[in-house]
């Protein structure tokens, strides 16, 4: 099984894995070895596999695969005709199967924009593009050109009250191609409500930003909104930055809509040999009604969204991405073992993006500009329950003036408190039950809005909307 994720752990496990390893490794008959110089510092998903997984690049000075140089070689010795593209045919062993061709005296054709190794031995030589010579090449031929695009495999499962979600390979293997899973709960709208992210292992190669592995920032863009791909991010100390979605783990948490109450579980978290991602199928009381697949868009590829799936199944689909297009096709049912999914199953809709050609899936708006952050930990010592919360409002920098807690009648020594200083922190703790809380925000132009929030605080860590148009007054 190879690592497809060859920018993760490469440059920081993957060279101490080189140091620890090699040695007895390099004895092994393996694959492809490599020198050493691509442990990824993850492990095999194979069933009873304890191998290290090398990623599936391949740099100068390294082997290719023994089975494929061969076939090049058969392949060379057979052809009539060799058509060179794009490649300046100067790194052996595999440069020598085009020239091999010339300089037999068969037909061999260069179409590069630069001098090549193989020009001396071509009887044509087209400076141009791939394109320019192809496409009109092939419209003659009347061969249609096929449009390039991406195929995944996933399984979702439901039973024990929990729904799972994993992708998977033709072969079977566990394929790590999923970045988040967004699960429902009584909440319906097409907004991706945005979470926090933390920067992983791979963080420690970047230097720019200064962060580092562990660090956590709030999420601020998709990377799929970006052109590039790239998803923009908060830190603590305020400082924004855009970076790339491999170096970043989705925070599992609930982010709660106060307009509907609903509320959605992000779970960038993978668990077992399988890789699954698992989300509870009931939030305070709401079924989950339909999960979102978010990748980690190296093409830019929008979430797809499929039913919440039935009690006690087992379904296996497959999409097809377009990336010239920007969109997914309909998801393609390939096996199934129980009742049928809750719904129809839909993927993502095209919208109109500003960037010519591509798509993104439609009602991505933008997230509310004021969160309620809410930290939660439990203790349970000798038949007695105790949690604990800090909570802390987020804004963009002079929204809020000031944040005001109400918590009467529970016992607590001030019965409200005013936080005048961002974050506007604060702690309950310990506590015998969840605190109810009421929360007023005074804005930095003069008004007050009432009510944002009251209720029991959640027993979990949840990122929470706050409404910005209840019980407004100068």
């Amino acid at each position: 099984m190879r690592d497809f994720r060859a920018s993760t752990g490469r440059r920081t496990q993957g060279r101490e894995l080189r140091q620890k390893l090699w040695r007895a490794h390099s004895k092994l008959e393996l694959i492809n070895p490599r020198k050493g110089n691509h442990y990824t510092g993850r492990r095999c998903q194979c069933q009873d596999c304890p191998g290290y997984l090398f990623d599936s690049t391949i740099d100068f000075g390294d082997n290719l695969p023994t089975v494929h140089i061969n076939r090049g070689f058969s392949l060379a010795d057979q052809a009539g005709l060799c058509i060179v593209l794009g490649s300046r045919c100067s790194v052996s062993p595999a440069c020598d199967m085009p020239i091999s061709v010339g300089e037999s005296g068969r037909d061999l054709v260069v179409v590069n924009l630069q001098k090549t190794s193989a020009d001396k031995h071509a009887c044509l030589r087209i400076g141009a593009t791939i394109d320019e010579v192809m496409v009109p090449l092939m419209a003659a031929l009347g061969i249609p050109i096929p449009e390039f695009a991406l195929s995944r495999q996933i399984a979702v499962t439901r039973k024990d009250g929990a729904i799972s979600v994993r992708g998977v390979d033709v072969d079977g293997t566990p394929n790590d191609l999923l970045w988040n899973l967004q699960a429902r709960y009584g909440y319906n709208s097409d907004e991706l409500l945005k979470g926090h992210v933390e920067f992983n292992q791979d963080a420690s190669g970047n230097t720019a930003n200064g962060t580092r592995p562990g660090d956590r920032a709030r999420l601020l863009e998709w990377p799929w909104e970006k052109e590039d791909g790239r998803a923009g991010v908060e830190v603590a100390s305020g400082a924004r930055y855009c970076v790339s979605p491999d170096t970043l783990a989705v925070c599992d948490e609930v982010v709660v809509d106060c307009k509907t109450r609903g509320g959605v579980r992000n779970v960038g978290s993978r668990t077992g040999r399988d890789l699954e991602h698992v989300v509870l199928d009931e939030f305070e009381g709401k079924q989950c009604s339909a999960v979102w697949l978010m990748f980690r868009c190296h093409y830019r590829e929008p979430p797809v969204r499929l039913a919440a799936p039935a009690d006690g199944s087992e379904t296996l689909y497959r999409i097809d991405y377009s990336p010239s297009a920007g969109t997914w096709g309909e998801p393609v049912v390939l096996s199934h073992d129980g009742p049928a999914p809750m719904e129809t199953v839909s993927s993502s809709e095209p919208m109109e993006t500003g960037v010519e050609g591509v798509g993104l899936p439609a009602a991505v708006s933008e997230d509310h500009s004021v969160c309620l952050h809410v930290t939660y930990q439990d203790q349970s010592s000798e038949g007695k329950y105790r949690c604990f919360h800090q909570l802390q409002v987020q804004s963009e920098a002079g929204v809020v003036a000031s944040v005001k807690y109400s918590m009467p009648g529970q016992g607590f020594k001030n019965e409200s408190v005013v936080v005048r200083d961002s974050p506007f922190q604060m702690k309950f703790g310990p506590c015998w039950g969840r605190p109810h809380v009421t929360v007023d925000l005074s804005m930095a132009d003069g008004t007050t809005i009432e009510g944002v929030f009251s209720e029991n605080l959640p027993a979990e860590d949840a990122r929470i909307n706050l409404p910005l148009h209840t019980s407004m007054s100068a």
